[in-house]
């Protein structure tokens, strides 16, 4: 199977492919990419990218799958508030809120300021563990 990028939620075929298996950038800008309800970018690998008006955004779950790692993006930016915006396949978690990487104790506290009552907070933080 060859790279799928849907435009507009219409698949298009004509990109010119390097041999990472990626898309030349010379023939092809990322900026155009959108689809909804759906990845807008299958890659050869299986590799696949939500994108929405030519951003990484996934709002229920991550933008970006990979065998190596999920990346959460809201918007373009890094950005997740009920767990590690990047989860590799090693175990490693790393934390972003609006683009801002974070500790993990620094994340916990942050996050909090997303949700409305304690009890949805709290929850959140029991799940994590």
């Amino acid at each position: 199977m060859g790279t799928i990028v849907y435009i507009m939620d219409k698949e298009i075929e004509r990109l010119e492919i390097l041999p990472s298996g990626k898309i030349d950038p010379d023939t092809w800008d990322m900026r155009h990419a959108h689809r909804e309800g759906n990845p807008a970018i299958v890659w050869m690998d299986g590799e696949q990218w939500w994108v929405f008006n030519g951003k990484n955004h996934r709002k229920d779950g991550p933008a970006i799958e990979s065998s190596e790692f999920k990346a959460w993006n809201v918007n373009g930016k890094m950005h997740r508030i009920d767990g590690p915006a990047i989860e590799y396949a090693s175990g490693r978690n790393v934390y972003y809120l609006d683009d801002k990487f974070m500790e993990p104790q620094k994340w916990k506290t942050e996050v909090r300021k997303y949700y409305d009552t304690d009890e949805d907070y709290l929850l959140m933080l029991l799940k994590l563990d």
